[in-house]
């Protein structure tokens, strides 16, 4: 029983711990944005390089997000009925897309995040320790965009990131260390962005 109490305990300090590794940054100023009128349109989370799990985590999130501000007035792309889109609108995409969304649903307004993998130099857990001379990084950088569709123009456009090095984790012996995840990255440097945004 104590080594059961003991392992959950050392399981909730590593998971506590591991949150203060990363750090976030903005590299825009969060603008606010109107959410009073209007129906909204939220694009499923694109990030090839990081993946299909962390992605339907950050749209899970960014979704709940935008619904304590907007509620019934927000849609998700993927169960919003008969609405034409193409499979991958690129960040910034031209008046012609917008107008295409804007016809193929109706919407007022849409939402389009992305996820960047931008270093990835080592994993969660390390098993030998880091070299002094280098000091490897794993990034990640999210963009949040948001177009008003009656006008064909980006009325938001906002990026963050969350970098952690691999000197910053959280040494257990030796050269044993524990990171903060990519997952838990991406959603750091997300809601950097969000908890500006949707207040």
């Amino acid at each position: 029983m104590r080594k059961i109490i003991f392992i959950s305990l050392l399981c909730v300090f590593f998971n506590a711990s591991s949150c203060h590794f990363a750090s976030y940054y903005l590299l825009t100023k969060v603008e606010r944005v109107d959410f009073s009128t209007g129906r909204w349109l939220i694009n499923y989370v694109g990030g090839e390089q990081i993946g299909p799990v962390i992605c339907g985590r950050l749209h899970k999130f960014a979704l709940e997000k935008f619904q304590k501000v907007l509620g019934d007035r927000i849609s998700d792309v993927r169960h919003s009925g008969n609405i034409i889109l193409p499979s991958n609108i690129p960040l910034n995409p031209s008046p012609y897309i917008l107008e295409n969304i804007k016809k193929g649903t109706g919407f007022d307004y849409f939402i389009n995040i992305k996820a960047d993998l931008v270093h990835d130099s080592f994993g969660t857990i390390q098993m030998s320790r880091p070299d002094p001379e280098i000091n490897d990084r794993n990034e990640i950088q999210v963009v949040v965009e948001i177009y008003d569709l009656n006008t064909a123009e980006v009325i938001s456009t906002q990026t963050s990131g969350g970098i952690i090095g691999s000197r910053q984790g959280y040494r257990l012996a030796g050269g044993f260390s524990i990171s903060t995840d990519k997952s838990n990255l991406a959603m750091g440097a997300l809601n950097k962005i969000l908890k500006k945004l949707v207040r």
